[in-house]
């Protein structure tokens, strides 16, 4: 018995070095464009009245976005573009998951550490690094904002000493972001980072904190009868989310559909609606996945001026960008 356990596990990690290895090849011979400039990308919240609430905005974003390249990618990469060409492509939500290395902060995908390169042993992502691209993108177009969701991945990792890390790096850029744990106006924040948590504040950060997006995790695999939670963090913040992670993928597609049509956001309710998962067969593949996901995405009509609220996507291209940016009917 022992002897037949000992072989599973060798044919297990035989698995993974080959998965490994076909994703960095993957990775290395796929063939990227970056995105173009263009002011409708670009300088899209500049069409929109300084009064209008965050949450009545409809606003296209990623899931872990910084996971192009992480180790192994088969498994666990989940975009195709730079977090600076996302932007360029008009995303205005980033899903960043944080770990730590030493007492420096990088960014993880799950147990993979998101990497610059397709070599699982290029440099890995500091979350300093990612925060410098973001200010450097509003410098260079004032009129817009960006959410940073910020999750920390690691169960083992010290909460404070990261949350501690976090809040060093908002200091050092003061003035650039919106800490509030209140849904603003664009013109509070343009050419900020509006900083968003999705983890309990252990440092007592206060209202240098930010927005607190965190939701009860969806994880389950059975079809709940609405596939968005909706959670009241004050009097005038409320957060609805569906992010049914491990749904088939017909049944994710019937989640984020029932969202679009159902969802509640207003004023004070910011929505945020994934389009990803992790389940579909028992090896996990989220390129395969969302490649039928993003189709569908692309053949539905979204209603012109409808709130939908934050649209998060694995693998998000220009057009679905341009898709949900039209869809706020400027």
């Amino acid at each position: 018995m022992k002897k037949e356990r000992i072989i599973d596990i060798v044919l297990v990690v035989l698995v993974l070095i080959f998965i490994g290895a076909f994703a960095v090849m993957e990775g290395a011979f796929r063939s990227y464009t970056p995105p173009e400039s263009d002011a409708a990308l670009t300088d899209w919240m500049g069409a929109i009245d300084d009064g209008t609430s965050i949450a009545r905005i409809n606003i296209p974003g990623t899931h872990s976005s910084g996971a192009r390249f992480c180790y192994p990618s088969y498994l666990l990469s989940n975009q195709d573009l730079t977090i600076g060409d996302q932007l360029l492509v008009g995303c205005r939500y980033l899903d960043i998951r944080v770990g730590l290395q030493g007492d420096e902060l990088i960014l993880f995908n799950n147990f993979g550490k998101c990497r610059t390169s397709a070599n699982p042993f290029s440099e890995k992502i500091r979350f300093a690094a990612v925060i410098e691209d973001v200010l450097q993108f509003l410098d260079a177009h004032p009129s817009e904002t960006v959410i940073v969701a910020i999750k920390t991945e690691n169960e083992k990792d010290d909460a404070a000493k990261v949350q501690t890390g976090i809040q060093e790096i908002v200091s050092a850029h003061e003035d650039r972001f919106y800490t509030e744990n209140h849904l603003p106006n664009l013109g509070l924040v343009r050419g900020k980072i509006i900083l968003a948590r999705r983890y309990d504040d252990v440092v007592h950060a206060g209202e240098k904190g930010g927005m607190h997006l965190e939701w009860k995790d969806q994880g389950g695999r059975e079809q709940a009868a609405s596939p968005f939670t909706v959670r009241d963090v004050n009097d005038s913040l409320v957060v609805a989310v569906q992010d049914r992670y491990r749904y088939t993928v017909q049944d994710k597609w019937n989640a984020f559909e029932y969202t679009l049509t159902n969802c509640p956001a207003n004023q004070w309710t910011i929505s945020i609606n994934f389009l990803s998962t992790m389940t579909g067969s028992k090896i996990p593949h989220p390129r395969a996945y969302a490649e039928e996901l993003n189709s569908l995405f692309l053949g539905t009509e979204l209603e012109q001026g409808k709130m939908v609220g934050i649209l998060a996507f694995d693998f998000m291209t220009q057009e679905m960008a341009e898709k949900v940016i039209a869809s706020n009917g400027h």
